[in-house]
């Protein structure tokens, strides 16, 4: 199944996820630090906004998970996972590479990552910096040996703004797919405003267009983020209250389907005991937890999450396992 990106979200568009593979994903903006000459005028990109947030929130899972992986080089990594659980079960095969052009310390390129499990189902992405400020995506899905989706995109960086552009399954005998353009600016180095503009089209339903506007307010301690389409809202607030504790609130609404979620979390790390809890509590009367813990010295690091439904009364619990 097709995901939402996190800026097309807010708008209502379809897009595509980026493989599941419980080894290192592709590098990502960092929540900025506090640094005596404030921040980057560079206010990232629009999938960006909310990932802080979402990055407090606990990566839930259900039934059993056991990750092993495994560093070939420095470059190139392979995993096996392992899942049981009443949705889904079965085995699989992960590869990572990381090149060796380095663009900052925790970045490097190209980044190659891939999928597979025991259907033949794939799941792969690579990411480049094919020039200075210009980094390229692209997502491949198929099921067993149909053709699921595909995903391309393209993100300029400037000193003050980013623009960029996406591409969701295009066919270019129909003209049917997803396009997106997206530019954000920089006013200061802590207020950025920007713009989306989505073009979706099929043979059965025409062209749609949908215009969203975004902005992000942060300081040292904080993020503020909004994204706000046609019919649908997006915001997402984060507090860093400590070098341990951080917490959350993020609010998604579409008043036309009038459906809301309010959503509230919190990190707490500690890095003494090699431990960290993460929870959330949503509107909907559902409550997650999950708890981390690396085995130090050994290379193993312990995951247990729990979601309880309190209004559907219904509870799933996950036991995880990552070796290496």
């Amino acid at each position: 199944p097709l995901m939402v990106e996190p800026s097309a979200q807010a708008a209502g568009a379809p897009g595509m996820p980026p493989p599941s593979m419980g080894m290192p994903g592709p590098p990502m903006e960092p929540m900025p630090e506090e640094e005596s000459k404030g921040f980057s005028m560079c206010p990232g990109t629009f999938e960006e906004l909310h990932k802080p947030c979402k990055d407090v929130m606990p990566p839930l899972f259900e039934g059993i998970k056991l990750v092993a992986n495994n560093g070939l080089s420095q470059n190139f990594q392979i995993s096996h996972t392992f899942t049981l659980n009443s949705q889904s079960s079965g085995y699989r095969y992960g590869t990572t590479y990381v090149g060796s052009k380095h663009t900052s310390p925790t970045e490097a390129y190209p980044v190659m990552l891939g999928e597979m499990d025991t259907s033949g189902s794939l799941n792969a992405q690579i990411i480049h910096e094919v020039a200075d400020s210009l980094r390229t995506k692209c997502i491949v899905q198929t099921e067993k040996t149909e053709w699921e989706a595909i995903q391309m995109d393209a993100a300029y960086r400037g000193k003050d703004f980013t623009a960029s552009t996406m591409v969701v399954n295009p066919d270019l005998l129909t003209g049917s797919g997803v396009y997106l353009l997206q530019y954000l600016q920089s006013f200061t180095p802590q207020f950025a405003l920007g713009s989306e503009l989505l073009i979706r089209r099929s043979a059965s339903m025409g062209q749609q267009t949908i215009f969203s506007v975004a902005g992000q307010l942060r300081s040292d301690r904080w993020r503020l983020a909004a994204t706000v389409g046609s019919g649908a809202i997006h915001a997402s607030y984060v507090l860093k209250c400590n070098k341990t504790l951080q917490l959350c609130a993020e609010l998604e609404s579409s008043p036309r389907m009038r459906q809301n979620t309010l959503t509230l979390g919190y990190q707490l790390d500690v890095p003494q005991a090699n431990f960290s809890f993460r929870g959330q509590v949503d509107s909907n009367w559902t409550v997650a937890s999950m708890m981390e813990k690396r085995l130090v010295p050994y290379p193993f690091t312990l995951q247990l999450c729990a979601v309880m439904n309190h209004q559907a009364q219904a509870t799933r619990v996950g036991v995880g396992l990552t070796v290496g």
